[in-house]
């Protein structure tokens, strides 16, 4: 199923895009789950809790935050978890480690975020 959110500030645009989105699903079989925000800060507020959406539809236009700050600081998020991921599995309790990964030998520390690489 596929995640959606959809932002934006006018209530019949957000009904439209909503519409769009269920006619395409309908078409494509596709099951969705269709979320809408009436804000940038509604839906960083249900953010916290469910980071799981597959795909935003951001009005540009907003008051307080536009659609392009939000997805930019959304993005800036899921970076930076990514990164924290990657550095937990690879150092899982904050030793040094040496990883091979395609002829290049990388070194470093969890708790420094320091890597040399070889």
């Amino acid at each position: 199923m596929l995640k959606i959110a959809v932002c934006d500030d006018e209530p019949a645009q957000r009904e439209y895009l909503a519409s769009l989105v269920s006619r395409w699903a309908d078409q494509k079989d596709t099951p969705v789950q269709i979320s809408m925000f009436i804000h940038a800060e509604a839906f960083l507020f249900a953010y916290e809790d469910q980071k799981d959406f597959d795909i935003l539809l951001l009005d540009i236009q907003m008051k307080e935050i536009n659609g392009i700050t939000l997805a930019e600081t959304v993005r800036q998020e899921r970076k930076e978890k990514e990164m924290n991921r990657h550095r937990e599995e690879a150092e899982p309790h904050g030793k040094a480690y040496l990883r091979i990964a395609g002829g290049a030998k990388s070194v470093g520390t969890q708790k420094s975020g320091f890597f040399l690489r070889l």
